[in-house]
């Protein structure tokens, strides 16, 4: 009834970057769901039609193949 799960990669990946002030991500969508933690400064971030500001050691979850935008 139920078997191995299709994907074997990593279950959790971790990944950190610095931006510089007002830098610039365009649209873009990743295979898998995304994490987006500010650990210093606000982001702003266009998703799905929204607009959302995460402030300092906030985050916003953003679904595997939903493409957002990044300041």
């Amino acid at each position: 009834m139920f078997g191995p799960p299709a994907f074997r990669g990593p279950t959790v990946i971790c990944l950190g970057r610095d931006y510089p002030d007002g830098g610039i991500v365009g649209p873009h969508c990743h295979a898998r769901a995304q994490l987006i933690y500010a650990i210093a400064g606000v982001m702003e971030i266009r998703a799905a039609g929204s607009l959302w500001l995460v402030p300092p050691q906030r985050a916003l979850w953003v679904g595997a193949g939903v493409e957002h935008a990044m300041r």
